[in-house]
Order: structure tokens, then C-alpha cells, then sequence
């Protein structure tokens, strides 16, 4: 059986949108969904002095429901890329792996030439996957669904046609998902509707703040092998998913 999921583009995710890849055949980047300011798009947290700490990125005023394909950092705004660079190069100056922070946020902050908002989440995607050994497909939404059809099919519908567009007979959502997914028509069509479930706990021993972290925290302590061997050991994978539905 397939499995498939989907987010919004996400600037410097947690790792919890990362597992949700990990446990997937196929991914769908929703890359033409509404954006909101409010929400962790743009934006994520890191742990300064024991305290959670914010970042992100700087965006026009204007920005907020805009899809996300039509956001752009203009030239008043691209100097938030330094500052969050040496926000978080400040902050890891002492951690075992920080050269790999460095070089992640060098390869996909520092040195680009594009400033599109979709452009930037989407290559930290596919650095991440990389070097996480990652193998999940990854595709774009709006490479099968334009914006109006988005905007006919509604919440649920629009998760469904991911499953159906990419055959998968598993369909993976949030825990959040629960405040407005209509799991009947996933039945209704013969497809598995589940929860992701994803551990932070084992996390915690590397902060100090309860707040879920950006991956910049764990790459920078961990390091990109160590981060991978635990998501693998610790989390739940592919194959217990498929166990569990036989």
C-alpha cells in the first residue's frame, strides 16, 4: 500500500513535518495554499538562554492570504536572511555540529540568487531529505490542482484528491487535522485515514523550554547522522504503519 501526505511550505520546519515525509511514499508540498501570518510558515523557534525565541521571515504587509506561490521577499526585506543567520550562527557558537547548521543555512538562506517564498521552503526541504537520507517522492500541489478547483473541493475534498491523484490507499494528516477533516469520505473511498503520531519527547533532553523546536536545534546538537538514526530508532516508520493496518 502507498502512503501519501501533504503540508504548507515551511521555513525552517520542526521535525515533526519531516517525520510525516519520512513515513510517506509520496509527499505533496501545498505550494499554492493561503498563506497566514499567524501560522508557522514563514517563521519557527529556536531556544536562546532557556527561553523559546523567535525568527522568521519578513514579509509584506499585504502577504496574509495571499497563496503562497505569489509571496516574495522584495529588497527592503531580504536583510532579514543575515539577521537569522547570524541569530541562529550566534546562538549554536558552541554546539558540537554547528558547522553543519552553518553550512545547511549557507546552501539555503545565504547563497541564493531566488527570493521566492515557495523557492526557499522548498529547497530547505530538499537539502533536510538529503541529508536525512530521505527518500519520499515530493511533489507540488499545484502541479495537478489549480486554484479554483482548490477552492470547490473544500478542506477534506482537497486531501482526498492527493490520495486519489497519487493512488496511494493510505492518507496521513496532523494531529490538528481533527478540527476539521471529514474522515468519511477517506472511508467512503475505500481509503486509510490516520493521525501521525510523532514523539518530541525524546527530544527534550537537548532543551531546556517545552516549546517544540525548529530542526535548526537538533541538527546544530545532533548533527545530520545522529538525527537520522533516531528519527529511524525512535519514531514510528513505514512499515509499523502497514503492519498495523493488515
Amino acid at each position: 500500500m502507498k502512503i501519501c501526505s501533504a503540508h504548507q511550505p515551511a521555513f525552517l520546519p520542526w521535525l515533526g513535518l519531516i517525520h510525516k515525509i519520512m513515513i510517506s511514499d509520496i509527499f505533496v508540498v501545498m505550494d499554492i495554499a493561503k498563506f497566514r501570518k499567524r501560522a508557522f510558515m514563514h517563521r519557527n523557534k529556536i531556544e536562546i538562554n532557556g527561553k523559546t525565541n523567535y525568527f522568521g521571515l519578513k514579509l509584506d504587509e499585504d502577504s496574509d492570504y495571499k497563496t503562497c506561490d505569489l509571496l516574495q521577499l522584495n529588497k527592503k526585506n531580504i536583510h532579514c536572511l543575515d539577521e537569522i543567520y547570524k541569530k541562529i550562527e550566534h546562538t549554536y557558537t558552541k554546539s558540537k555540529f554547528k558547522n553543519e547548521i552553518l553550512e545547511f543555512l549557507q546552501k539555503t538562506l545565504i547563497n541564493i540568487n531566488n527570493y521566492n517564498f515557495n523557492k526557499i521552503c522548498f529547497d530547505q526541504l530538499k537539502y533536510i531529505c538529503k541529508k536525512l537520507s530521505i527518500q519520499t517522492e515530493i511533489i507540488l500541489e499545484s502541479n495537478f490542482l489549480t486554484k479554483d478547483e482548490i477552492k470547490n473541493l473544500g478542506a477534506s475534498k482537497r486531501l482526498l484528491h492527493h490520495a486519489q491523484y497519487t493512488n496511494s490507499q493510505v492518507y496521513i494528516t496532523g494531529i490538528n487535522s481533527a478540527d476539521y477533516l471529514d474522515v468519511e469520505i477517506f472511508k467512503k473511498n475505500n481509503i486509510y485515514h490516520l493521525v501521525q503520531k510523532f514523539n518530541y519527547d525524546i527530544f527534550r533532553n537537548l532543551q531546556k523550554c517545552e516549546d517544540p523546536l525548529s530542526i535548526v536545534h537538533q541538527i546544530a546538537h545532533l548533527g545530520f547522522d545522529n538525527l537520522a538514526n533516531l528519527m529511524n530508532e525512535a519514531q514510528t516508520n513505514k512499515e509499523k504503519i502497514l503492519t498495523n493496518l493488515k
